[in-house]
């Protein structure tokens, strides 16, 4: 996070792309991570989180925002009361508060066939290259590639891997898998 903030002009938009977001829970804790970094550090930078997938109906429940509380159960309560508005008395669902909301945008979006987003900051997929061939991989690699600004950052799964296209990445952490 800090080293995507620090090339960055005071206003200047922070971007990212999570594809495969399935239900929307790691664009939330990508916002929230973002959103108190920028907080704790007394910075501006507006932050836009695209978030993809090809499933619909995921989508639709990552729109909605609302999620039962034992989804949230890993949240801090001190994240939990400021990110997320309970629904009801018995504090079993969970709306993501409006000022978090306005930071996503939820898109349904075939990662690999789909025309990429563009001039990214971060791009996160984890867990979703396991599933695919080694040329829709490939391919979805290079989309990510392109969808990169210049010295931005790639987050794969733990069990995810460059392959041929490792050459055209620098490895940043190999324990998070981030390049």
């Amino acid at each position: 996070i800090p080293n995507i903030i620090e090339g960055k002009s005071p206003h200047e938009q922070i971007r990212i792309w999570i594809a495969a977001c399935s239900t929307g829970q790691e664009a939330l804790s990508i916002a929230i991570l973002f959103r108190e970094y920028l907080e704790e550090h007394h910075l501006a930078n507006p932050l836009k989180i695209f978030a993809s997938d090809i499933d619909k109906s995921a989508i639709a429940i990552a729109s909605e925002a609302i999620y039962d509380a034992s989804t949230l159960r890993e949240i801090p309560p001190k994240l939990l009361e400021k990110y997320f508005e309970p629904l009801d008395e018995g504090l079993s669902q969970y709306a993501v508060v409006k000022t978090l909301r306005e930071n996503i945008v939820y898109a349904v979006h075939d990662s690999i066939y789909d025309p990429p987003f563009i001039n990214m900051d971060l791009v996160s997929c984890r867990n979703m290259m396991i599933y695919l061939n080694v040329k829709n991989q490939k391919m979805l690699l290079s989309n990510f590639h392109f969808a990169l600004n210049y010295k931005s950052f790639l987050f794969l799964g733990p069990s995810e891997s460059l392959g041929d296209l490792k050459k055209v990445f620098k490895v940043v952490s190999s324990k998070w898998n981030i390049f």
